[in-house]
């Protein structure tokens, strides 16, 4: 499911971000390396894929969802 929904989203693309920190997490599938930030307010995960000038802020629901995916706890 993390696979699926990190895949069937929304990216915004042709666009370069800085981020201020290294990544709080980061996943990887076969061909494809995505880095994910918490936002300060705990509320949202920024992601990017490494290489590729894409980015997205997920919703504060898909948020929670993503991070239960890879952690196995809530987003607080």
């Amino acid at each position: 499911m993390l696979k699926e929904l990190l895949l069937n989203t929304n990216w915004e693309k042709n666009i370069e971000v800085q981020m201020e920190r290294p990544p709080d997490y980061r996943f990887m599938n076969p061909s494809l390396f995505f880095s994910f930030w918490i936002t300060p307010n705990r509320k949202q995960i920024e992601t990017i894929i490494e290489g590729e000038s894409v980015y997205i802020k997920f919703s504060e629901e898909d948020s929670k969802t993503l991070f239960y995916l890879m952690t196995g706890e809530k987003l607080e």
